[in-house]
């Protein structure tokens, strides 16, 4: 079975069923390249109980196959930071999985999308969301996302790109 993991924004938000599920993963993967992630992989380690193996983006999206067959006969865990369905890689290894025969289980948690509302923002007058990525010259949807937020009367939520391995991020300016 394949089981998509939320961590939370910290070790803090893990909630017992995720502890419980990776605790019984054959193996677990952990991807962090969505994200930065305030502890460490030995700490996770240390409160899992087993090894975890970091995966880049390039491991997850284009060696997806490779996990898909460890799941028909394991129980493999994909460790993600926030919610495990927030970012589309994490959907498309669940199409994959269902095209495969392959089992899944989510378990979800706090993700950048509910913490927002700490801004005193309604979640509900949230509009269209954006990602910025490094390469934004040309990017125009940002920027229609924002004027038909606006004109709707919505807030913006932009997601800035990052490399957290190479420790680089996209800046507000």
């Amino acid at each position: 079975m394949l089981y998509l993991l939320s961590l939370g924004l910290s070790k803090k938000d893990i909630n017992s069923k995720a502890l419980e599920v990776a605790r019984k993963c054959n193996k677990i993967y952990f991807e962090a390249y969505t994200s930065v992630y305030p502890n460490s992989v030995e700490e996770l380690e240390r409160l899992f109980g087993k090894k975890i193996i970091k995966i880049s983006r390039d491991g997850l999206e284009n060696n997806s196959d490779k996990i898909i067959q460890e799941s028909k006969n394991n129980d493999i865990g994909i460790l993600t930071i926030g919610d495990c369905l927030s970012a589309t890689t994490h959907i498309s290894l669940l199409l994959e999985a269902y095209k495969n025969n392959v089992e899944t289980y989510i378990v979800h948690g706090v993700s950048i999308l509910s913490a927002v509302g700490e801004t005193g923002l309604s979640l509900y007058n949230f509009g269209k969301i954006s990602s910025l990525p490094f390469v934004n010259e040309d990017i125009m949807s940002v920027i229609e996302n924002i004027k038909f937020n606006r004109k709707n009367n919505l807030h913006s939520l932009i997601l800035l790109d990052l490399d957290p391995v190479n420790q680089i991020y996209v800046s507000i300016n």
